[in-house]
């Protein structure tokens, strides 16, 4: 009797201790998705109050610079006024953006599909971008050789692209040739936008997709001219998001 009531108190005890260690793993798992929006908004409130920080001071400097001046004319002023302005305008580009963020974060992203020739699609959004190129003393070239029809959102694809193409020009000196390219390898939709640009450096490729992320200035300007930048968009023919990657050779 005694062997057995040690028993069940030994057994009671070990079943109390595998409860409480269950409980424990349990509760931290159901925790996860909290802990992740918790932190998803914490990381949302900080790069908004950076990215919204700098257009604010300038916007305030300038106000401030045409209120010592109460007696000048807009003409006389028109360098403050018209920074104001672009720092408005950036201010409401970011505010977008920042929802857009915000919505990914969320998960509330709605995706409104529709089947579009992707070659004339890309034809139609890189047209003002080869004028833009061309007064630059840049070249922009299209080779679109997929030929076929996708089903994605257009809005979504339209923003990509210009970020893409914006950067491109942005960074590539005159005389050099910026390339558009699409086909099909594997059943794959790929689309290859290379530019001659200044290159991202070992320690910036590492942060390729963080948010926000910009490459030192200085350390970019060591590696003009270094190669061939390449963006990379891959999907499958049946449009589906497979990968995508930024490299550069």
């Amino acid at each position: 009797m005694n062997n057995l009531l040690d028993i069940l108190i030994i057994g009671t005890l070990i079943s109390i201790l595998i409860s409480i260690i269950a409980s424990y793993i349990l509760s931290k798992k159901a925790l996860i998705p909290v802990l992740s929006s918790w932190k998803k908004q914490i990381e949302f409130t900080a790069n908004a109050s950076h990215e919204l920080r700098s257009p604010l001071t300038v916007m305030q400097l300038k106000q401030e610079q045409l209120l010592k001046e109460p007696n000048a004319t807009i003409l006389e002023k028109a360098d403050n006024v018209n920074m104001t302005l672009d720092e408005i305008e950036r201010m409401t580009k970011l505010t977008t953006d920042l929802m857009t963020l915000a919505r990914a974060d969320s998960n509330t992203q709605v995706l409104n599909k529709e089947k579009v020739n992707i070659d004339e699609l890309i034809e139609n959004i890189a047209k003002p971008y080869i004028e833009l190129a061309e007064s630059q003393e840049k070249k922009l070239e299209l080779n679109l050789n997929f030929k076929k029809n996708l089903d994605i959102d257009v809005s979504k694809f339209k923003q990509l692209m210009v970020i893409l193409l914006d950067n491109a020009i942005k960074y590539t000196e005159a005389g050099n040739l910026i390339n558009i390219e699409t086909h099909t390898k594997d059943n794959h939709f790929i689309l290859e936008l290379k530019d001659t640009g200044i290159g991202i450096s070992e320690e910036g490729r590492k942060h390729i997709f963080d948010r926000f992320y910009r490459e030192d200035k200085a350390r970019s300007r060591e590696n003009r001219g270094t190669g061939l930048r390449t963006f990379y968009c891959v999907l499958d023919c049946n449009c589906t998001w497979r990968h995508n990657k930024s490299t550069q050779k």
